[in-house]
């Protein structure tokens, strides 16, 4: 006779907060390991992540925590958050707001993608003039040399993209 626990197939719709991305499989898995094989066939990434089922609020961390035999929400959500708040998978942040330290937007809750974007776009001009920076500071270029030039129209081009979207 067989030991396993026998579970038929049902919708799992699974949050990840970090761009907000929704995406609903079907799984017979009866186990967080197994939903976890069952993720990673569809693409879904839950490493560094915390899983809670949604209607009892049940963290998952035992690759043997039984899941709910009916159709359920997963949420995934970053295990640590550099800022020290907890991420409300209801809820999320705005590029402008100061709940982000501007060190890794893909840590971060944005409302929505065009938010988790211009985030994106602030951490890159951020980069291009610490390395403008470095450049003239530490490695003595001038400010007219091609490679600084070059780097500092990038930023610039980048700040004036990130200005259409708001």
């Amino acid at each position: 006779m067989n030991n396993s626990v026998l579970t038929r197939e049902r919708e799992v719709t699974v949050y990840n907060t970090i761009g907000n991305n929704q995406k609903s499989i079907r799984t017979a898995a009866a186990n967080w390991g197994q939903l976890q094989e069952d993720l990673g066939r569809h693409g879904i990434n839950f490493a560094n992540m915390t899983a809670v089922i949604g209607e009892t609020q049940v963290t998952l961390e035992s690759t043997q925590a039984q899941l709910l035999g009916e159709p359920f929400t997963l949420f995934l959500m970053p295990q640590k958050v550099k800022s020290g708040a907890d991420i409300d998978p209801d809820y999320g942040i705005r590029a402008e707001d100061e709940d982000w330290n501007f060190e890794d937007p893909e840590l971060y809750s944005f409302i929505n993608e065009q938010e988790q974007a211009k985030a994106r776009l602030q951490k890159a001009v951020i980069l291009l003039n610490k390395v403008t920076g470095y450049l003239c500071d530490d490695c003595h270029k001038p400010v007219s040399d091609p490679q600084v030039s070059a780097l500092q129209r990038t930023a610039e081009e980048i700040q004036r993209n990130m200005n259409l979207f708001s």
